[in-house]
């Protein structure tokens, strides 16, 4: 994974998934670029991009699914990173 080709076949299928406008991920952290702390831009950033937007999407959808991926790496199963990465078919 660390070696430069695989890198940048992550970092590839990353920018799909980023095309997709139903996929979002504001978990990344944020650098203050004005006079707050990063702390206040990341919640800022939550606030905005998770809170307001769940409000707008309860008036557009019937369902709104949010997911907090946080300590699942111990009980992801393994295969499914390759399907992620190389779709399922190319990984079986």
């Amino acid at each position: 994974m660390t070696e430069e080709e695989n890198w940048n076949l992550i970092v590839e299928r990353f920018k799909e998934f980023s095309e997709d406008d139903k996929i979002n991920c504001f978990s990344i952290p944020l650098q203050s670029e004005d006079e707050l702390s990063d702390k206040a831009t990341n919640v800022s950033n939550w606030w905005e991009s998770i809170e307001q937007k769940s409000i707008e999407y309860a008036l557009e959808y019937d369902y709104v699914l949010h997911i907090d991926l946080s300590d699942c790496y111990g009980s992801i199963y393994t295969h499914s990173i390759s399907w992620v990465l190389h779709t399922k078919e190319v990984a079986k």
